[in-house]
């Protein structure tokens, strides 16, 4: 399958602590082999609050499907804490839940998870 997948973002620094952040992204399938073709928009939307040496966070991750014309909502929270040299590693431990039917249903119920990253060169 290929598939475009254009976004809108915006962030908004509440105070020292506090952050909002959203994206709109508009994902659509050109060529489909096998499977069914996407078609969905994906509004997210996550607070991020900077406390005990990590930055907590809730993100509110969710799509619209057009060909089956349901809504998904899935929830997030999590903590993410940068280490080692520079700061270039990211360690991010997340617990997810689908909070209405359609998110449990095609996605999942539970999902728990820790994402590392690893930043190249620090930002200037």
């Amino acid at each position: 399958t290929t598939t475009i997948k254009p976004s809108w973002d915006v962030a908004c620094v509440l105070s020292t602590r506090f952050e909002l952040t959203g994206a709109v992204y508009y994902k659509r399938s050109i060529h489909t082999s096998r499977g069914i073709p996407a078609k969905q928009l994906e509004p997210d939307v996550t607070l991020n609050a900077r406390a005990l040496t990590a930055t907590w966070f809730l993100e509110w991750d969710s799509y619209y499907d057009f060909l089956p014309d349901r809504f998904a909502q899935t929830l997030k929270p999590g903590v993410s804490r940068a280490f080692g040299a520079n700061r270039r590693w990211v360690v991010s431990a997340y617990y997810a839940a689908g909070i209405n039917d359609y998110g449990r249903l095609s996605q999942y119920r539970y999902d728990a998870g820790v994402d590392v990253t690893w930043y190249p060169r620090k930002y200037r």
